[in-house]
């Protein structure tokens, strides 16, 4: 902040009043930080604060210092900032990077057009993993086990279970026969389903009852003749 002061003087030499204003120079960009040196499978921290005006932009630009592939440029809200930097190891047109060491640049610029930069390091070594992350030895775990102690239930005295006495194994013989008794029954089973079969036959097949109807015409016409005959008798023993 500075104060600035002014008065005017007349060729006659009369000084007139002090006039004065308050004015503030801002001549400083906003503060970035970036790691210095990082590994490819790390994260590098970037801290981005204004100066005096709002941050406007804040962009990472990551590139090969000899341009053999297109940069790579992450463009940032003011309002997002983010606490660390990655990269995929791919450049602009899609390149894997190969081994080697590559720039980043942090920029950060605010709504007066001042800017401010910093600058780190990705290092793509031999490997892609660090050589000295220490292999976790693999741990034993303890076996838990679990003994289970079944309870006692209390059965009533009426429901005491009386043993009943193994039978012991008997030798493979040759096989019993058949009981008389038993192929009598099947006999008169057999019998008893012959004598169902003609009964419902007999039932189904309409020719007894025809039958029937035959001999009670045969036996009215018997009757008859018989009639007729012993109508005849008297007059012919009046002829004799």
């Amino acid at each position: 902040m500075y104060r600035l002061m002014a008065r005017s003087r007349d060729e006659a030499g009369n000084v007139g009043g002090v006039a004065h204003i308050t004015v503030r120079i801002d001549n400083q960009p906003p503060r970035v930080s970036l790691t210095e040196r990082w590994w490819i499978w790390e994260a590098g921290d970037l801290r981005v604060s204004p100066n005096t005006h709002p941050i406007a932009k804040v962009e990472v630009t990551i590139r090969d210092v000899q341009a053999r592939w297109p940069s790579v440029t992450l463009e940032f809200d003011p309002d997002e900032i983010p606490d660390a930097i990655t990269w995929d190891r791919r450049f602009a047109d899609g390149t894997l990077a190969p081994v080697g060491e590559y720039q980043v640049l942090a920029e950060a610029c605010d709504v007066q057009g001042l800017c401010g930069r910093d600058t780190g390091v990705i290092v793509v070594p031999l490997m892609d993993v660090p050589t000295a992350t220490p292999t976790p030895s693999p741990t034993v775990s303890p076996t838990v086990s679990i003994q289970v102690t079944p309870s006692a239930t209390q059965v009533p005295a009426t429901l005491t279970p009386t043993p009943i006495p193994a039978t012991p194994p008997t030798e493979a013989g040759p096989e019993p026969k058949p009981p008389a008794t038993l192929f009598l029954l099947w006999q008169l089973t057999g019998l008893l389903g012959l004598m169902l079969a003609l009964a419902s036959a007999s039932l189904i097949d309409p020719r007894p009852a025809a039958l029937r109807r035959l001999e009670g015409i045969i036996r009215q016409m018997t009757n008859r003749n018989d009639m007729e005959s012993s109508q005849e008798e008297p007059f012919e023993s009046k002829g004799k």
